[in-house]
C-alpha cells in the first residue's frame, strides 16, 4: 500500500514578548488580531510553516522559486542571521559553488523583539545620565556594550544555539551537508538591522569582477562598495529596506577566497 502523505495545514505563529518571557499566539491567529490582543508587543512577523513529518527544505524567497514550481510547499522563514547570509551567498553558490564559510554576525537589538529595543533605548538614557543600566531582556547590559549572543552554549561543541541555527539552516538551504562553516554570533548596541562579516571559499575560482557581476545580477542584493568614499553597508542604511546590502568585496588570502560584509 502506498504511504499516506502527512497532513499539512497553514499555521501562523506570532512571537510575542512580555512579562519577561516569550509567548506565542495560537495557531491560525491573524496578524491584525495579534497586534490588537497584545497591545503592540508584536516582536516579529508571522512565521508560516508546514506541519507533518516531511518538513521540506528551508529556502530564501529567491532560492524557493525552483522548488515551488514543482510542488505546492509552504516555506518557513529561516533564522534572521541565516536569511541575510544565504540571500547574499545564493548568487555565488549558483554560479561558482561555495565550499567553506567563516561568518561573524553583529546582531541588533531588534532580533530579540520590541522589548529589547526599548531596553537599549532606556539603558542608553540611563548611562548618559550617569546611572547604571539594568538588564532585563538580555542577560548583560546592551547599551554601549558588545557581548556574545546570549543563547545557551553547548558544553561539548562550544557553539551557542544561534550559531548552530545559522550553521544548520545555511547547510540545509543550500542542500549541502558537507558545507564547512564556522559562525560566531555577537550582539551589538544597534537598534535594528543585523550585520555580518563573511569569508567565502568558492568551489570554482573566480575573479573579483565575476563575483561582483553575480551579486549585481541578484534582485535581492544591493552592492554598497565605494572604496574612494569609504562608503559601505551599515545598519542605518539597511533599516527600512528589503535589500541585503553587500560591500567590502575583496580577495582573501586563499586562492578561491573572498571577503565581504
Amino acid at each position: 500500500r502506498p504511504r499516506k502523505r502527512p497532513r499539512t495545514r497553514r499555521v501562523a505563529h506570532h512571537d510575542v514578548r512580555g512579562g519577561g518571557r516569550n509567548r506565542r499566539c495560537g495557531a491560525g491567529a491573524a496578524l491584525a488580531s495579534c497586534r490588537k490582543r497584545h497591545s503592540g508587543r508584536l516582536a516579529s512577523r508571522s512565521r508560516i510553516g508546514t506541519l507533518g513529518r516531511d518538513r521540506g527544505p528551508r529556502l530564501t524567497e529567491s532560492a524557493a522559486s525552483a522548488v515551488l514550481a514543482n510542488a505546492g510547499l509552504i516555506i518557513a522563514n529561516p533564522n534572521c542571521s541565516a536569511i541575510i547570509l544565504v540571500t547574499a551567498l545564493n548568487p555565488l553558490q549558483r554560479v561558482f559553488g561555495v565550499e567553506r564559510l567563516v561568518v561573524s554576525t553583529y546582531q541588533a537589538a531588534s532580533g530579540a523583539g520590541d522589548a529589547a529595543m526599548r531596553e537599549l533605548t532606556e539603558q542608553s538614557r540611563a548611562v548618559l545620565s550617569g546611572d547604571a543600566p539594568l538588564p532585563e531582556v538580555f542577560a548583560k547590559p546592551c547599551a554601549f556594550n558588545v557581548f556574545s549572543h546570549d543563547a545557551p552554549v553547548d558544553a561539548d561543541t562550544g557553539r551557542n544555539v544561534e550559531e548552530q541555527k545559522v550553521t544548520e539552516e545555511t547547510s540545509k538551504i543550500f542542500d549541502q551537508a558537507d558545507l564547512r562553516i564556522s559562525v560566531t554570533c555577537i550582539r551589538v548596541p544597534v537598534m535594528r538591522a543585523h550585520a555580518e562579516s563573511v569569508n567565502v571559499t568558492l568551489a570554482t575560482a573566480a575573479s573579483e569582477a565575476q563575483v561582483r557581476g553575480a551579486l549585481e545580477a541578484s534582485a535581492d542584493v544591493k552592492i554598497v562598495d565605494d572604496r574612494a568614499a569609504n562608503d559601505f553597508p551599515a545598519p542605518l542604511k539597511a533599516s527600512g529596506g528589503n535589500d541585503v546590502l553587500v560591500g567590502r568585496i575583496r580577495p582573501a588570502w586563499q586562492a578561491r577566497g573572498l571577503d565581504a560584509h
